[in-house]
């Protein structure tokens, strides 16, 4: 008797032990148990075709299938089912899963070519394929398996049933098989011959506890990122006759089944614990086992559904306070607006003031996420103010709530204050590029006298990019501290990196100002990147007098070296200035200082602007930067650091700007 007719027999007397998975094999491969359809040909006049035999010896080991598939510029697919073996679920039970195992051969294996082979079922007149093949090159036999297929990895592949087979207890019998396919790419028909051997199939079956009620098998729970976790649901247990033991638990780390164990009748509350999970849908089994039942185990599929957070409006600051001095000194602050929620937070933004307009922000609109929060900045101005107190609103307005950021701004006589200038930078480099020259900002009085002051950094992300050289010193009337400033962009990729350095000086009326820093680094480039500064250069003398130098760095933040050229020219004609090296190259992470002299012998007292171009192998245009040479008649002194001309009976016609 064919293997395939003995499990028949085994399967029929499984039918009273449903907990146990029921075993398929076949190896004898009769002519009579199998039928062969072909279910798609995709060639133009439908001309592919097959046969399918016994084969007695030469499997692995003893009898196999036989299949030869022919086919021009097309693909054959055919369904093979074993007609000796049937699985009803409506008398056998519903089936969780299934697992499919074969040994495959391509017996006339040219280079490079294969035969797929893909397990396949046949119910109520639909062939149902599993969604790939495997594919067989070699012409040796060689093992594959698919398990824990579910109806959601079969799709119809010939008949108009439903889209996937029914495995549940109402489904119809099923019957078993593989499907075998070969494609050609040319017109000419060609022949696959290829072999199937020791096919089996385990199917695992899905029981009901007989005597033990459940009164709910599908849950379906929602929950909201950073909201409230969803209440509890209750599920009945109970049973027609006596008392049942029970235990339940739950496949899932975040799917809760309380109590753990006890006695019919009872209830179990089932919750999730959804707080850490990402948006998406989650699906989980909770199993309730009762060892007195026939058969033991009962399960409650429990669906969830995670949807991202709202947005959720957060300002670091609840107010500003500004100290001026003058009516023509300005300050600015920043207003950080994150998004403690989900998805994008849009917001828009407007400053109001009691008197006057001295309140003006940078932008009126943005978007923050919760990994890249928004800033403002506030400016206060004095222009036009008198001496006084005054207060405005800084009003943030997003769909997900308001705030108002409350700002003070003070205009003294002539006290002692705090001031930075520039009270911003702005750094450029490229990733894995050498760090950008430093930049400095200076620790100023406005107003009269002297302080102490200290320095400290901070940065919103990217990790420890911003120091300062020094973080305390004193700033006095006429002598103020500079502070040099430097990043790092080693390890940083390419974007937009915020940090702030906040000066505090205790006992002043301006305690704290801060100075903005955005670091920039591009993505990785080729191309020529150079900072050049200063962005011009004044030189004063007298007529005929010695030659005073000065130097224009050159600094190489790119990836490669760069080559330079230097000119001069007076904006007038001719040239007063020389340059001792007037070409050159600059590695990358080097600087060079590329010194400018003027030549004042022969030239008048005067006023001569001038201009210096350096030229960057591959940019486009030139840097320029402005030189003004002063040539002034009487004496020139040097106090405390600062130059003064006596100017006699000089008095001045004009204002030359200087870049």
């Amino acid at each position: 008797m064919p293997r395939w007719s003995i499990w028949l027999i085994l399967a029929a007397l499984a039918a009273t032990a449903r907990s146990q998975p029921v075993q398929v094999a076949e190896s004898t491969f009769s002519d009579g148990d199998w039928v062969g359809t072909k279910i798609f040909d995709n060639t133009a006049d439908g001309s592919a075709t097959f046969t399918a035999r016994q084969v007695a010896a030469g499997g692995n080991p003893g009898a196999y299938r036989e299949v030869t598939q022919r086919v021009g510029l097309g693909t054959i697919w055919v369904a093979h089912i074993g007609t000796g073996a049937t699985y009803d679920p409506r008398t056998q039970g519903a089936i969780a899963r299934i697992d499919f195992s074969y040994d495959l051969i391509h017996l006339n294996a040219p280079p490079n070519q294969a035969v797929g082979y893909s397990p396949t079922l046949f119910q109520n007149g639909n062939f149902y394929r599993f969604s790939t093949f495997d594919s067989v090159f070699n012409a040796a036999w060689s093992p594959f398996s698919r398990n824990g297929l579910t109806p959601d990895d079969f799709f119809r592949a010939a008949g108009s049933g439903p889209a996937r087979p029914d495995f549940s207890e109402s489904g119809g019998p099923i019957q078993f098989g593989y499907t075998s396919l070969i494609t050609s790419t040319i017109a000419a028909q060609v022949t696959r011959q290829s072999g199937l051997d020791n096919l089996s199939i385990t199917i695992h079956r899905r029981v009901a506890v007989q005597g033990l009620s459940v009164s709910g098998r599908t849950l379906n729970f929602e929950f909201t990122q950073n909201g409230p976790a969803p209440p509890a649901q209750n599920v009945d247990l109970s049973n027609s006759t006596g008392i049942l033991n029970y235990s339940a638990a739950s496949d899932q780390a975040w799917l809760r089944v309380s109590p753990a164990a006890g006695a019919t009748p009872s209830v179990l509350a089932i919750s999730v614990d959804a707080a850490t999970l990402a948006p998406g849908d989650y699906a989980g089994v909770v199993t309730v086992e009762s060892r007195g039942g026939a058969p033991s185990i009962a399960t409650i599929a429990v669906a969830l559904r995670v949807r991202g957070a709202a947005p959720a409006l957060a300002v670091d600051q609840r107010s500003l306070s500004f100290h001026l001095t003058s009516p023509s000194s300005r300050s600015t602050g920043r207003v950080t607006i994150r998004n403690a929620g989900g998805g994008p937070l849009t917001f828009s933004a407007s400053a109001t003031s009691e008197v006057g307009s001295w309140l003006s922000l940078s932008t009126n609109a943005g978007t923050a996420t919760a990994a890249n929060p928004a800033f403002l900045l506030a400016t206060a101005s004095a222009a036009g103010m008198n001496p006084g107190t005054y207060t405005g609103t800084i009003s943030i307005r997003t769909a997900a709530g308001d705030f108002d950021v409350t700002v003070t701004m003070s205009i003294a006589g002539n006290p002692t204050l705090l001031a930075v200038t520039p009270n911003g930078l702005t750094f450029q480099a490229i990733a894995g590029g050498p760090a950008p020259p430093e930049q400095n900002f200076a620790v100023t009085v406005q107003g009269a006298g002297d302080f102490n002051w200290t320095a400290a950094t901070s940065v919103v992300s990217g990790g420890s990019w911003l120091s300062i050289q020094t973080n305390a010193g004193n700033a006095a009337d006429g002598n103020p501290s500079k502070v040099n400033v430097r990043v790092n962009p080693a390890g940083l990729a390419a974007g937009d990196y915020y940090g702030q350095i906040d000066v505090t000086a205790t006992g002043l009326p301006n305690s704290s100002q801060s100075v903005v820093v955005v670091l920039t680094i591009a993505a990785p480039s080729l191309a020529p990147s150079a900072v050049v500064a200063p962005g011009g250069l004044i030189f004063v003398a007298q007529p005929g007098g010695s030659n005073l130098s000065k130097s224009v760095t050159i600094s190489n933040t790119g990836l490669q070296e760069i080559q330079f050229v230097a000119t001069t020219a007076l904006q007038a004609g001719g040239n007063v200035f020389t340059l001792p090296v007037a070409g050159g190259s600059v590695a990358s992470g080097e600087s060079l200082a590329l010194e400018v002299r003027p030549t004042p012998a022969g030239l008048a007292a005067g006023v001569y602007p001038a201009e210096l171009r350096i030229h960057i192998a591959g940019e486009t245009s030139a840097r320029r930067i402005g030189l003004l040479l002063v040539l002034a008649q009487g004496a020139i002194t040097f106090t405390a650091d600062r130059q003064r001309r006596e100017a006699g009976n000089c008095v001045p016609t004009r204002l030359i700007p200087a870049n």
